[in-house]
């Protein structure tokens, strides 16, 4: 009779462990749909800008689309040599000697040329920008990511739980 009440209490810890477990886990946002998802991803001429901003933008030109930033980091990469970052609220412009190597933009006022930014839909960014290609990360992909033809760079297109953009990145790929 004894061994009866151990087995329930065990079997109730087990369950409310299990159930905590379960709600402290984090929540997975579903993947992008099939519909949004392309192999080639290629992005249009003239939308490779944010904020005016595109990549190889020398300083003094980033500058005059964004202003003053609100600090200035100087540093070495030894994959592009000396690196400025400027940072303005919610987003950041990495320079080498060449200019613009990558932008990260999350404000509200990060737009692309055709208007499409943070907070647009998942369907307003296929409707104005195509299909992208879910990059190549193992998962599950929550970016679509754009390619220009004119260069080995692309225009990552960040997606929140929602299916809202969250991010925009320009990004040249240096390796």
């Amino acid at each position: 009779m004894r061994i009866r009440p151990l087995l329930l209490t065990t079997a109730m810890l087990v369950g409310t462990a299990t159930d905590t477990a379960y709600a402290q886990r984090p929540r997975s946002i579903p993947a992008l749909p099939p519909w949004a998802v392309d192999t080639v991803g290629r992005l249009a001429p003239g939308q490779d800008a944010i904020r005016g901003v595109t990549l190889n933008m020398t300083e003094q030109q980033v500058r005059s689309h964004l202003g003053v930033p609100d600090s200035v980091v100087k540093s070495y990469s030894e994959v592009i040599d000396s690196t400025t970052e400027l940072y303005y609220p919610n987003t950041t412009v990495l320079l080498s000697r060449h200019g613009v190597e990558d932008m990260a933009c999350s404000a509200v006022t990060c737009r692309l040329p055709n208007g499409i930014g943070v907070g647009s839909t998942l369907a307003q960014v296929v409707r104005a920008l195509g299909r992208g290609h879910p990059g190549y990360r193992s998962g599950r992909s929550y970016s679509l990511f754009y390619y220009p033809e004119r260069c080995d760079c692309w225009l990552e297109v960040s997606f929140d739980e929602h299916q809202r953009v969250l991010n925009l990145s320009l990004v040249n790929d240096n390796s």
